[in-house]
């Protein structure tokens, strides 16, 4: 067993893809965190900060999804934003 390495070259490359899509959740994560926050601060541009937590919410659900629920929260919460008649 001279020279065993304990896992092939060819998996890394499958570790580093899947490391990229983690990141990829997890900063779409903290952006619906912020927008989410900057629409309650300033309600006059909820509609677009509601797209934007729309937009990383659907994002977060393909950048593994590990956070199920925050993502299908995040979508209900942008949708009422979309679609709220009131001010915040």
């Amino acid at each position: 067993m001279d020279g065993y390495t304990g896992y092939s070259s060819l998996n890394t490359g499958f570790y580093s893809m899947m490391a990229g899509v983690e990141l990829l959740g997890l900063v779409s994560g903290l952006l619906v965190l912020t927008f989410a926050i900057l629409m309650r601060l300033g309600p006059e541009s909820a509609r677009v900060f509601g797209i934007l937590v729309l937009a990383f919410s659907f994002l977060s659900l393909i950048g593994t999804g590990g956070f199920f629920i925050g993502a299908l929260l995040g979508i209900l919460g942008g949708f009422l934003a979309l679609t709220s008649s009131y001010k915040l």
